[in-house]
């Protein structure tokens, strides 16, 4: 089984182990079932930075996962802009729900990807061919469930993003981003105590959140003066993880299918109440 060495320092860790832990953190399986994942065959392809992994309009013909650094999906406009409309982490699948419709024989003119995926650093994806995919869905169903909860997941993480853009002013928008991409990293073993990578230059942040790199900066400094976090080069220490959730009005459920709400922070509930009693 193929093993890498990830960038900064963690623990090494081979392709059905990340798969595992990827399926698995959004639907729960069982023993064999994870003992076939771990020994789904797989090759690797390695993109340097700002490479293209997977293109605009075309269906893909394979199942991939990010197993080392870090990619983008990007939208480009007619006037030039790439704003970033989400970001893949370790573990991360490109993009099974229209691999399922190709496999499946249905109407797929359209079953194509409306991005492009770029590597943000040297990204290692690996690559697992349908036939080998769609056996296994065959015997262990409960994988199948499993990818179509993470494909939910995507969805919460999107939509979740309108709602930062549509709702929140740009400091807690910056600060529910950081939030969530701790959140997610530490999902999958990435952190190191309330610290973990963040490949993510300050001009990416802007474009996913619709910011300059100015105000980025100066939203930064001003999260690290309130003692939340701190960025120092390419990496995200959380100061105060129930102050930031607090600050950012984030509740981390929409990032698993648990279908447990929780308790949401208490600025969320007052936020409420103003908006329905003016």
């Amino acid at each position: 089984m193929a093993t890498v060495q990830p960038s900064g320092g963690m623990k090494r860790r081979g392709v059905g182990d990340l798969l595992v832990r990827k399926l698995n953190s959004a639907h729960p399986l069982g023993a064999e079932a994870r003992r076939a994942l771990r020994n789904l065959p797989s090759t690797l392809q390695r993109y340097r930075r700002q490479n293209v992994i997977a293109e605009s309009g075309r269906a893909p013909d394979s199942l991939m996962m990010v197993l080392d650094g870090y990619a983008a999906r990007v939208k480009v406009t007619r006037w030039g802009e790439q704003p970033i409309v989400g970001f893949l982490l370790p573990g991360d699948l490109i993009d099974w729900p229209l691999l399922a419709l190709k496999t499946a024989g249905g109407a797929t003119r359209n079953a194509v990807l409306d991005h492009t995926v770029c590597a943000i650093n040297t990204a290692l994806v690996a690559v697992f061919r349908p036939p080998a995919v769609m056996a296994l869905l065959e015997t262990w169903p409960e994988v199948r469930r499993a990818l179509d909860a993470t494909a939910l997941i995507e969805r919460n993480i999107t939509h979740e993003w309108l709602a930062n853009l549509a709702g929140r002013p740009a400091p807690e928008r910056l600060a529910h981003l950081l939030c969530e991409h701790f959140h997610r990293m530490r999902t999958m073993e990435l952190t190191e105590g309330d610290s973990c990578p963040l490949p993510f230059s300050q001009a990416r942040l802007s474009a996913s959140q619709g910011l300059s790199t100015v105000h980025t900066n100066r939203l930064l400094r001003r999260l690290r003066a309130d003692g939340l976090l701190e960025v120092q080069g390419r990496r995200l220490t959380v100061l105060d993880l129930p102050r930031l959730e607090s600050f950012a009005d984030f509740s981390p459920e929409y990032l698993t299918c648990s279908g447990k709400p929780g308790s949401p922070p208490a600025s969320r509930g007052r936020r409420h109440e103003a908006a329905a009693h003016p």
